[in-house]
């Protein structure tokens, strides 16, 4: 298993040489995963560990076995180590256009394969941060995302869109019955 796997248990997180591990310690989950787990990974790149472990405790729920990155290097390790069809990347507190958010988004918008979630920051106080918020969901935009979310204030979208995400992923990679 991978160091940077969730598990449906709270994780307790200790950092070994800038990247992080995270493992298990007792059942913390309030949500219960879906009847099954899926063979596909959703990987969930964060600069907040507590915003890692919201958007992962929610794809572990609608059934992704989910991986956490910090930053976009972790993440490039991460999605060629594992089958990774969804990834989910919050970009709160950080410029969409930064230049390695930027390249991983579109690294994987090119490689294909895979659906991009953004998450953008809902919590505005200011025009400036309005403005602000507006250059980031038109870049996703127009870099083709599978879904905006303009936070994840509203738990329950962030839910939906991981449970129809992989309902996605299962229709495009059933096998071909003819």
């Amino acid at each position: 298993m991978s160091p940077n796997m969730m598990l449906p248990q709270s994780l307790s997180t200790r950092t070994t040489a800038g990247s992080e591990v995270e493992t298990s310690s007792k059942n913390r989950f309030s949500q219960q995963p879906k009847s099954h787990i899926s063979a596909w990974h959703c990987l969930v790149v964060s600069s907040c560990h507590k915003q890692r472990e919201i958007i992962g405790q929610k794809a572990f729920g609608a059934g992704w076995i989910t991986l956490g990155c910090e930053n976009a290097s972790d993440a490039l390790a991460q999605l060629c180590r594992n089958p990774v069809k969804l990834v989910i990347m919050d970009v709160q507190g950080e410029a969409a256009t930064c230049s390695s958010i930027a390249k991983l988004a579109e690294h994987i918008m090119w490689t294909g394969g895979m659906l991009l979630v953004t998450i953008g920051d809902a919590a505005q106080a200011d025009a400036a941060q309005v403005q602000e918020s507006q250059k980031t969901e038109a870049w996703a935009r127009q870099l083709g995302v599978w879904s905006y979310l303009p936070g994840i204030n509203d738990h329950s979208d962030l839910s939906l869109v991981c449970s129809q995400a992989l309902e996605v992923t299962e229709k495009l990679h059933r096998p071909f019955s003819g």
